[in-house]
């Protein structure tokens, strides 16, 4: 009993001892916990890592705010050039309003409003200019004094950057023809009243045929000044004032043309309806032999018909080369003067752009030179005042064939 009551003892101190170690390790453990956790609290505390940390923040906060303005410089830089596009927008479309007006005409300063809208060229949201136009009564309503020196039918953007030719003995500037049309005008009964010259501008498209505005021949306008065929056209085939007289006072290349079985019209234009101003070209049949045409000029030049898509229409450059009643600089009168530039629109029937033109340009062509072909016209300016002409298409093409057999016919006759 002895013996075992020892051995238990034995074993009871060695168990103590056991749980002893074991409560040690545990206090131990623990111990080393609050150690590291105490040394991360520390480390979290120092001013190293603090001030590591704030540098590092800083670091994404100076990211994230460079981020941020960078963001609203560019949202801002856009926002100001839509802003100051618009104001270009505006300043443009007021511009062009102003020119429009500018004819001492209402009804004339209404239909440049007209055509700015139906161009798009001003916009109308309001509907302010259209209720304008439609409530307007005729000779009443909004027009400018027209600007002085400058005719109103004239169109000039900025300075003036049409170019004198000097002379006309090169392609194409033998096929341009000055135009002195006299036409009866009528009183406000419509009843003749006396007879008026106005002037014009024309390119032969064969030797014998002579291409211009419709309206250089014939008026739609039946409750207007005119109505009718021109009573008489003077045709200045390629002058310049040098030899606009011969040496004993006759004129030099110039046919008179007062049959208005010589004047050629489409018949779109002679209905006068709506559709009469996309049709607004016409000829003149001309007679031409040796009495009068220069030694010095050549006979042969004429303007080929060209058809361009929208899309190579507004790729290049076009001429317009006219006889303006308005030349730059008060120069001779007639003279040939000529700029250039890019067609700005386009629809069906009409080519719009801001060449520089003026008085008396109607007629004149728009072309440029082909390679192998020469001078290819691919409209017919009409109006100066807001920068229009007629696009050639395959109909109107067609027609000036159609013409231009009937002036080979003519000349075979002949």
């Amino acid at each position: 009993m002895t013996g075992q009551t020892e051995f238990d003892f034995d074993r009871e101190i060695i168990k103590l001892k056991r749980e002893k170690h074991r409560d040690d390790v545990d206090i131990r453990l623990r111990e080393l916990r609050l150690r590291q956790a105490d040394e991360q609290q520390r480390r979290w505390r120092s001013p190293l890592f603090v001030a590591a940390l704030a540098g590092v923040l800083g670091l994404f906060g100076n990211a994230i705010v460079a981020l941020i303005n960078g963001s609203s410089e560019r949202s801002v830089s856009i926002e100001n050039a839509r802003v100051q596009q618009e104001i270009a927008d505006l300043t443009a479309e007021a511009d062009r309003i102003l020119e429009a007006i500018k004819t001492g005409d209402p009804d004339a300063a209404a239909e440049n409003l007209k055509l700015l809208l139906q161009t798009n060229l001003v916009k109308d949201d309001n509907d302010n200019i259209q209720s304008y136009l439609d409530t307007r009564q005729p000779g009443k309503g909004a027009s400018l004094p027209p600007n002085t020196g400058v005719s109103p039918y004239s169109l000039v953007t900025g300075s003036d950057e049409r170019q004198l030719i000097a002379t006309v003995k090169d392609a194409p500037y033998p096929a341009l023809c000055h135009l002195r049309v006299t036409a009866s005008q009528r009183d406000k009964d419509g009843e003749p009243e006396r007879e008026r010259e106005f002037f014009g501008t024309g390119f032969l498209v064969h030797p014998n045929l002579v291409l211009t505005s419709a309206y250089q021949v014939h008026s739609i306008y039946k409750d207007r000044e005119y109505d009718g065929f021109a009573k008489k056209v003077e045709v200045f085939i390629g002058i310049s004032k040098g030899q606009y007289r011969g040496r004993q006072g006759k004129y030099i290349d110039r046919v008179i043309v007062t049959n208005d079985e010589q004047f050629l019209i489409p018949p779109e234009w002679k209905r006068g309806d709506g559709n009469s101003k996309n049709f607004n070209f016409g000829a003149i049949l001309v007679d031409r032999n040796e009495s009068n045409i220069a030694t010095d000029k050549r006979s042969d030049v004429v303007f080929a018909l060209g058809q361009l898509n929208q899309a190579d229409l507004k790729r290049v450059y076009f001429r317009i080369s006219a006889y303006p009643r308005d030349p730059p600089q008060n120069a001779a009168f007639p003279e040939i003067w000529e700029d250039s530039g890019l067609i700005q629109s386009v629809d069906e029937h009409r080519l719009n752009y801001s060449i520089d033109t003026g008085d008396a340009s109607s007629g004149a062509p728009i072309w440029r030179t082909i390679d192998g072909t020469g001078p290819m016209a691919i409209g017919v300016h009409t109006s100066s005042g807001i920068g229009r002409g007629i696009r050639f298409d395959e109909g109107k093409v067609k027609t000036i064939n159609n013409w231009i057999k009937i002036a080979e016919e003519r000349r075979s006759k002949n």
